[in-house]
């Protein structure tokens, strides 16, 4: 088996794993790949609060702008 994997298939076994589809073999890989790489390390972490907060997303469906906060966005859009 093959210790080393890219950060490509680091991030594929990140969301296998939080998908529960990840082998001991693939979990031990990306354990060795997320202690060297910082880039996939901060990706980690970024899955990982984006999965506790999914479940909370429904609260903000509705959710909307108002006209100033619009008319702001499209102001600085204009502007850069």
């Amino acid at each position: 088996m093959k210790v080393m994997i890219t950060c490509q298939q680091a991030t594929k076994f990140i969301s296998q794993r939080e998908e529960g589809r990840l082998s001991i073999g693939k979990m031990f890989q990306l354990w060795y790949h997320l202690g060297i790489c910082g880039i996939c390390k901060i990706f980690n972490r970024q899955n990982k609060i984006i999965i506790q907060n999914a479940p909370h997303v429904h609260e903000h469906i509705n959710a909307s702008l108002t006209p100033s906060e619009k008319e702001t966005i499209i102001a600085a859009l204009k502007n850069s």
